[in-house]
């Protein structure tokens, strides 16, 4: 997602002003991330609505700046394992682990997460 194309997003929906910050400054700070996890944002925006959050995500996606896709997450120690995959339906009972070993996604965490990259 292009910072200038979220600036632009700003002017237009200045109610989500700090959720454009922590966007921005997201991906500022992870600048090879490809998504971002939603919970980042909304552990930077404790004081914020969460559906607040949510509706500024979904408008990203409705300007084509963004996707919506889903990652696995291993809750005991955070990392992320198998692909990133475009709906929950998609995610696999099974994916690879950090040192391929089989873990099965209902043990672990799928987090919804939105494209940081220009090709939204």
């Amino acid at each position: 997602m292009s910072l200038l194309n979220l600036s632009n997003l700003a002017n237009e929906h200045p109610e989500y002003e700090d959720v454009w910050a922590a966007i921005k400054q997201y991906a500022r700070s992870h600048p090879a991330a490809s998504y971002i996890p939603v919970r980042k944002v909304l552990r930077e925006l404790r004081r914020r609505d969460p559906l607040d959050v949510l509706n500024a995500f979904e408008i990203l996606v409705e300007t084509g700046l963004s996707k919506r896709v889903f990652i696995v997450v291993l809750p005991a120690t955070g990392d992320v394992v198998g692909d990133v995959y475009d709906s929950v339906s998609e995610v696999p009972e099974v994916v690879d682990g950090t040192f391929d070993e089989q873990i099965r996604t209902a043990e672990a965490e799928i987090i919804p997460c939105y494209t940081l990259g220009d090709d939204g």
